[in-house]
């Protein structure tokens, strides 16, 4: 009997891979990518073509960039309410490609760390999603899963590593529009502290001391 279909919100990262790789254990994969204008947009692209390619997805979906102004001052929610606010969009195409390709489970990358009041928040923020689509929409049969929600990055690279997932398609920099990170952007820098405290070497590391 052949698995049901999954969709992964996907964009490039080491959180993406892992989730895939975990949906990919009990399910046939569908991703879709969320296009932005950031300097690092054509990496995280390339990353996500090269994973669609290591997972055989069955199907991707790349959609346009949603273009806003910069806000004019800091925002006034946390990062956590940000990546939340994030996934709106995403939520809500995931379901339309959902009830046209007859997938069962929607995957997303979320992750929290764990925090007690951040995972809360997290845990029921996607429990409204979820009645959101199962009532509203009529979809009483698509789950929502973030499965490394708990997770620290460093656990990530560590669980990556027992699930051979293939960080060396994975990208994080926000700034570089070469093949090699800057090392020096928050994502890098949480990238590095990640593999340092998982004890593992990070294989675009590996790649860039090679070239």
């Amino acid at each position: 009997m052949p698995k049901d279909l999954a969709i992964i919100l996907h964009d490039g990262s080491i959180e993406s891979a892992v989730t895939t790789s975990l949906a990919a254990q009990r399910h046939r994969i569908a991703m879709i990518y969320v296009s932005d204008d950031s300097p690092g947009a054509p990496r995280r692209r390339g990353a996500f073509d090269a994973q669609a390619a290591h997972f055989a997805a069955q199907k991707t979906w790349i959609t346009p960039p949603i273009n806003l102004d910069p806000p004019k001052k800091e925002p006034s929610t946390t990062p956590l309410q940000q990546k939340m606010l994030a996934t709106i969009a995403p939520i809500g195409l995931a379901a339309q490609a959902a009830d046209r390709w007859a997938a069962t489970t929607l995957y997303l990358p979320l992750r929290t760390g764990p925090a007690e009041d951040d995972l809360a928040r997290a845990t029921e923020y996607l429990q409204i999603a979820a009645e959101l689509l199962q009532l509203p929409c009529n979809r009483p049969d698509l789950d929502i899963t973030a499965p490394i929600l708990e997770l620290d990055l460093w656990q990530v690279v560590d669980l990556a590593s027992q699930l051979d997932t293939p960080l060396e398609l994975t990208w994080s920099c926000q700034t570089s529009t070469t093949p090699l990170p800057c090392g020096l952007c928050p994502p890098c820098k949480s990238r590095q502290a990640a593999f340092a405290r998982a004890a593992k070497p990070d294989p675009l590391l590996l790649i860039k001391d090679r070239s």
